[in-house]
């Protein structure tokens, strides 16, 4: 059975997702511009079938389809309406992909029955499941048939119930079409080796049970629950049924890999766990049945740790291939004898390799943004600061490629802000703002995911307070390590949570800072609560009090931590850019701070941005935002170096 975590790692190279959006389908630009840096990649969402012969990835919404060393045809187009989310395999010859609709978050999964002979691939017959749901098993070797769970929901609980679906005929999801048994509990569903619904996670409060059968029942029963709030993710269930392999926070500060007991019920061995870093994922040999690996990010890089010796040498010929490049493995077949891997260097920001393992060469299924391979792209490094509460935030710096000094600096508070990340692959704000002589900043402060549950809720309700101490103690560190950035020379520039990060940073530090940028940033806390879709929702009211705070019993807290209500605070040149259709944080945030500052005679820049929402959809909205900030930024990090403070005027 492939392992589908697998599909998590693909998304790790592109964190910042939303920065790669719909564009031109042009491979290559004579000269680079700020969309190039936006551009969504040639190929994303690649799979490898279990035999390792064929890939299959997106382009541009095609389904490419790529037999060996031959070139890749494509065999379908999706709507645009659609984003492609990840593939599965039902055999060698059908092949289903989840797709997501762009402005509701609808599913639809589309089946793809192919044709291949001498001359190539073609298309037989596809079908269309528009379904709210996920894939259980692709069942592989029933070539007409798929495992879905499809999503349901009562007034205090969201489940799924499974159905065995005839991918190409109508009507799969009657009730005869359910194979679960079992209470409106299990949203988790894992199958073992003979593709039987063997394992089920069910979440109550955010604890998290997991549901097997006693005694050889035909129903799942609930035969653990942690004791506190957590995760799990089960991985595989051995062969033999005795084992079940998962990835939890419920026995550690941090997410590890472990070994659950099928006969005991619980949790008998830890496989690996560290110190400040959650596992990502355990790799699964399932020739030899056993793990052999786990991932995790170090420094913002994907790293894999071998269990023991003998499996770290028989990987020794694939890393002498990749030695010189960041790589972490896409896909696999199911002995690991072959790999589908994505690498990465500072001169190409991602190229899909199809590797052997016993081999010292690897075939090249192609560029992921063939347009940038002249581009010598800036390298981030990683460095870490002591907060003063003695917590360790890991930052990244982006420089410039050049022997330059006094370069300014961009600080990035990432978005969220609680589980939510930045690292060190490929992003475009980044690159671009290096491109054009500027150093970029971003720090996981504290609420950041992947360092643990303490690190995670040391986060919750520090908006404008400690998360702020992260980031200036971060620069603070930066600004000691790196003597060719210029401390005079500093602007702020986020979104969502770092956009009001931003604001926060110039009301707090004005002395540090020469101007702020937020682009849908929130300026009010109390606000965020007036939502229709907050109010009339219970269980996201509860979860906004827990990372922002109370606003029936803490509103003057939220008030003094608000940007809006310390307008006469601003100083400093600020930049405001919101979209008029944000649905997440209203333009209304933006519009009340502009309003308040332009009455007390405070300078503001001020662009709304129509018919764009939370985030962006094509190139060129990216490129409009760009066009608005790039000047603000020559003018303000230019010399003099230290902009004077701006009159406050009014204050009343």
């Amino acid at each position: 059975m492939k392992n589908n975590n697998f599909v998590y790692l693909f998304c790790l190279l592109f964190l910042v997702s939303a920065q790669f959006t719909l564009a031109s389908e042009q491979e290559e630009s004579a000269q680079v511009t700020v969309e190039d840096f936006f551009r969504k990649a040639v190929i994303s969402n690649a799979s490898m079938s279990p035999s390792g012969n064929s890939v299959v990835y997106e382009k541009f919404n095609e389904v490419m389809f790529s037999r060996g060393n031959e070139k890749a045809s494509s065999i379908f187009n999706v709507s645009r309406e659609f984003y492609i989310s990840n593939f599965y395999w039902s055999s060698e010859n059908v092949i289903v992909a989840k797709t997501v609709r762009r402005n509701d978050g609808m599913h639809r999964f589309y089946a793809f029955k192919i044709k291949q002979n001498e001359n190539g691939v073609e298309l037989e017959k596809y079908k269309v499941i528009d379904e709210q749901a996920y894939v259980v098993d692709p069942l592989f070797g029933n070539e007409d048939r798929i495992f879905l769970a499809r999503y349901k929901r009562t007034d205090t609980n969201l489940y799924t119930d499974v159905f065995n679906v005839n991918l190409f005929e109508r009507n799969s999801f009657k009730k005869r079409h359910r194979i679960n048994r079992d209470s409106e509990d299990i949203v988790t569903w894992l199958t073992d080796s003979s593709h039987k619904l063997a394992i089920g996670i069910s979440y109550r409060q955010g604890v998290p049970s997991i549901w097997a059968r006693k005694n050889n029942s035909k129903r799942l029963k609930m035969v653990w629950t942690a004791q506190r709030k957590s995760e799990v993710y089960p991985i595989e269930i051995s062969k033999d049924g005795k084992k079940l392999w998962l990835i939890t926070d419920a026995v550690n500060d941090t997410k590890s890999a472990v070994q659950f007991d099928l006969e005991s019920f619980s949790i008998t061995k830890k496989l690996f766990e560290i110190d400040g870093k959650d596992i990502t994922d355990i790799l699964i040999d399932n020739k030899s049945d056993k793990p052999f690996a786990v991932s995790y990010l170090e420094d913002g890089l994907l790293t894999y740790q071998f269990l023991d010796e003998a499996d770290k040498k028989k990987f020794s010929s694939f890393m002498s291939v990749v030695k010189d490049k960041v790589f972490h493995i896409i896909d696999a077949t199911e002995s690991f004898d072959k790999l589908l891997t994505v690498a990465t260097s500072q001169s190409n920001p991602g190229q899909l390799l199809l590797c052997e393992i016993n081999s010292t060469d690897c075939s090249e299924v192609g560029d992921l943004f063939p347009w940038l391979k002249s581009v010598k792209l800036a390298k981030t490094q990683s460095f870490k600061t002591l907060s003063d509460d003695g917590l360790e935030i890991e930052s990244y710096i982006t420089l410039p490629n050049s022997e330059e000094q006094n370069i300014p600096v961009i600080v990035m508070p990432h978005g969220g802000p609680i589980g939510v990340r930045d690292s060190s692959y490929f992003s475009g704000d980044p690159q671009w703002l290096a491109y054009n002589g500027y150093a970029v900043l971003q720090v996981n402060y504290r609420g950041s995911a992947g360092f643990g549950r303490q690190f995670k809720f040391k986060g919750m309700q520090q908006w404008g307070r400690s998360i702020e101490d992260d980031i200036e103690a971060a620069l603070a560190n930066a600004l000691k390590k790196y003597p060719q950035i210029n401390e005079q020379k500093i602007c702020l520039f986020g979104s969502s949570y770092g956009g009001y990060s931003a604001i926060m940073g110039i009301i707090r530090a004005p002395e540090q800072y020469s101007c702020a940028v937020s682009f849908a940033g929130v300026t009010d806390l109390p606000l965020l609560f007036n939502k229709s879709s907050v109010k009339n929702d219970l269980e996201l009211t509860t979860t906004l009090k827990e990372i922002v705070g109370d606003p029936t019993k803490n509103v003057e807290l939220l008030m003094q931590y608000s940007p809006v209500y310390q307008y006469h605070n601003i100083t400093k040149p600020l930049m405001l850019v919101h979209g008029s259709t944000d649905e997440r944080v209203d333009i209304e945030h933006s519009w009340r701070l502009k309003t308040l500052l332009e009455l007390a005679d405070i300078p503001v820049d001020f662009f709304k941005m129509n018919n764009v929402g939370h985030s962006f959809k094509t190139t060129g909205e990216i490129k409009q935002l760009y066009d608005y900030i790039m000047p603000f930024l020559e003018k303000h990090l230019s010399e003099p170096a230290k902009q004077v403070a701006v009159t406050t005027g009014n204050q009343n």
